[in-house]
């Protein structure tokens, strides 16, 4: 099954934006169960292999609208997703934090 949780997260900020009044701040802050299959290039020894991740990732978007400017701030976080490499058997761990800030789109 395709993961729906970017396309549910995109459709939240849409309502989410259409409803929100001037200079309110608006905020997803969800945790959502995602199921991905990557590949890993430098995995075993260099050939690469698949990898099946599963659990948890944070997600928190929040935005202002002011007058003509937009402003947002983006966070996405794994908070459990490990999985196991189709090829080795290797384990893998989801870690870290994927953010960004943005003004004037």
């Amino acid at each position: 099954m395709k993961n729906s949780a970017p396309t549910l997260t995109m459709c939240l900020i849409a309502v989410a934006v259409s409803i929100a009044p001037a200079d309110a701040a608006v905020q997803v802050n969800d945790k959502t169960n995602v199921n991905l299959t990557i590949f890993v290039p430098c995995a075993a020894g260099g050939a690469g292999e698949v990898v099946d991740l599963s659990g948890p990732l944070h997600t928190l978007i929040s935005f202002t609208i002011n007058g003509n400017t937009v402003s947002g701030y983006f966070h996405f976080q794994p908070q459990g997703i490990s999985g196991t490499g189709e090829t080795t058997g290797a384990n893998y761990h989801g870690t870290g934090v994927t953010e960004e800030r943005h003004s004037d789109f």
